[in-house]
């Protein structure tokens, strides 16, 4: 009877620390307000490669942050270097990152497919479009 009783302390030992540590495994949700932060981060990257591809290059700039120092000449000088890379632009495609003020949208363009990055602030503004080094 010892032996059993033995087994079965052993086998709640076991099965009883193994559930608790099981249960602090699943993750955990974002809550509702990271959720519409990272929507309104999409939205606004989405929203600046639409005015860099339409050539509204003023309104663009609207997207950045103000201590950037970004100015619609040097925007258009950008994208008119990606263009020249890559071919005429094409299409968002999706988004392949949104996570912690980083959006990275894959684009399609005449010649290949880029992956463009770009950092955003806490306040939904474009601080940085990187784009990918020419091969």
């Amino acid at each position: 009877m010892k032996k059993y009783l033995s087994l079965l302390l052993f086998g709640s030992l076991i099965f009883g620390t193994a559930m608790p540590a099981a249960a602090q495994m699943k993750p955990e949700s974002a809550s509702p307000q990271i959720l519409a932060q990272s929507d309104a981060q999409q939205a606004t990257a989405r929203d600046l490669i639409t005015l860099l591809a339409e050539g509204n290059y003023e309104q663009a700039v609207e997207k950045y942050e103000f201590d950037q120092n970004v100015t619609a000449e040097s925007l258009q000088a950008d994208w008119m270097d990606l263009i020249n890379q890559n071919g005429e632009f094409q299409d968002q495609l999706e988004v392949v990152e949104n996570t912690s003020n980083i959006v990275v949208l894959r684009c399609e363009f005449e010649q290949k497919t880029v992956e463009l990055i770009i950092l955003m602030s806490d306040n939904n503004k474009v601080v940085s479009l990187n784009t990918p080094e020419s091969d």
